[in-house]
């Protein structure tokens, strides 16, 4: 698997909050222990 690796300014946050807020959810809905953690982590 081949992955690129960027480095990015604070204010270019905005270009991965969809992509995080995507793998929270997942990481939500597949945990067994840790649903009220992912429910209430928000991206800022």
């Amino acid at each position: 698997m081949d992955f690129k690796l960027k480095v990015i300014k604070i204010e270019e946050l905005y270009l991965i909050k969809e992509l995080w807020e995507k793998l929270n959810r997942l990481h939500m809905k597949d945990s067994k222990f840790f649903k009220e953690h992912y429910a209430t982590f928000t991206f800022y």
